[in-house]
């Protein structure tokens, strides 16, 4: 489905919400308004004028959503009581305000009858109604706020549980990765041996296979870390092999500044998103070559960005994103409160850019429980 099309359903998705929303506001109303009018109608039925009648429903209406809307904060934002107070305040005052005149209007027209000779009860009434109708819109708040941050917290239970998975998936590949690796490393060494007569770039390529395969094993416990140097190397040895594949038709650039032998950082947080640019991006287009910056400043301060043009791709794997979301569960789980991460994902490019400090493990452990 193009973009155009997922835009639309997105659209008209929503445009229904928003009718079955109004339709749904639309019938509480008119049930809870023939209730107000049964009730009226057996205790005082004299004294219903239908003008006025009307013009209060609008008035009590207009305030129940103006209680909601602006009087009572948004989804996510805190209270402040005062400024609540200040604002129900200034809503009473206004609901009194335009009832007093209404009625005075309608006094003067013969549609209503003399409701404002007894001024405090009017005031009493008055306030009493417009309070009836904030704490209805209070309590509609609290219902919305009450089923938001069930669903919030639903979603994050279950990103939470997705997340679980992914990372057990992978944990579960580098324990396959275990299985016997001195016979694995040994029969790659033996075929390199026979590889190099046939091939010198032949043999290179089972070399340098070996040594990403040699790294990935040796840094397989994932609650540990890593030298950033030897994260490096990795990736160079990742670019390599792509380009022993394609015979060096394979445009990709990458560069580092201020690496020290001294830095660390947890393992496959930087070479998962090298992968994800390799699988997804067009290393072939020389005009537009996948690039890789990496640069370590100010003593810890990393910053990792990468840039490719996306291969035209007819179907998304339903494994497609695995990756990242790995990388965002790693963040999180060891740099929660020591990284920032910016992806912009249009139609033709895909930028990331992830700014985060390099923090020995073990201290991270210490500052995320604090």
């Amino acid at each position: 489905m193009d973009s155009g099309k997922l835009r639309g359903n997105v659209s008209m998705g929503k445009s229904k919400n928003i009718s079955t929303n109004i339709m749904i506001h639309v019938v509480l109303w008119l049930f809870y308004w023939l209730y107000e009018l049964a009730h009226a109608f057996v205790l005082v039925p004299e004294t219903i004028y239908w003008t006025e009648t009307i013009l209060m429903i609008s008035l009590n209406i207009v305030q129940f959503y103006i209680v909601k809307n602006w009087a009572l904060p948004e989804w996510g934002k805190a209270l402040n009581a005062w400024r609540i107070g200040f604002r129900l305040a200034l809503i009473t005052g206004a609901y009194a305000g335009i009832k007093f005149i209404l009625y005075k209007q309608l006094q003067h027209l013969d549609l209503l009858d003399d409701r404002l000779g007894n001024m405090p009860s009017f005031l009493l009434s008055t306030i009493h109604r417009s309070l009836y109708f904030s704490l209805l819109a209070a309590a509609f708040w609290f219902y919305g706020v009450s089923m938001r941050s069930a669903d919030a917290v639903r979603k994050k239970e279950l990103e939470k549980e997705k997340l679980k998975g992914d990372l057990t998936a992978m944990r579960l590949a580098v324990l396959r990765a275990q299985i016997n690796p001195h016979f694995l490393f040994n029969t790659l060494s033996f075929i390199y041996s026979k590889a190099f007569v046939l091939s010198e770039q032949l043999a290179k390529g089972i070399l340098t296979l070996s040594e990403i395969m040699r790294y990935s094993i040796q840094e397989s416990d994932l609650s540990s870390s890593a030298k950033l140097m030897n994260e490096v190397r990795h990736i160079e040895n990742l670019i390599l092999l792509n380009r022993y594949r394609f015979n060096d038709n394979y445009h990709i650039s990458f560069k580092y500044v201020g690496v020290k032998a001294t830095h660390r950082i947890v393992p496959f947080i930087l070479i998962t998103m090298v992968e994800n640019a390799m699988k997804y991006g067009d290393g072939k287009d020389a005009d537009f070559p996948i690039t890789i910056w990496l640069s370590v400043e100010k003593g810890n301060n990393l910053r990792f960005c990468v840039k490719n043009r996306k291969l035209k791709r007819e179907k998304l794997d339903e494994k497609d994103g695995i990756g990242m979301r790995f990388v965002k569960s790693r963040l999180k789980e060891f740099y929660e409160h020591f990284h920032h991460i910016q992806i912009h994902d249009s139609e033709d490019f895909y930028e990331l850019q992830l700014d985060m400090e390099l923090i020995e493990v073990a201290d991270l452990k210490k500052l995320n429980n604090n």
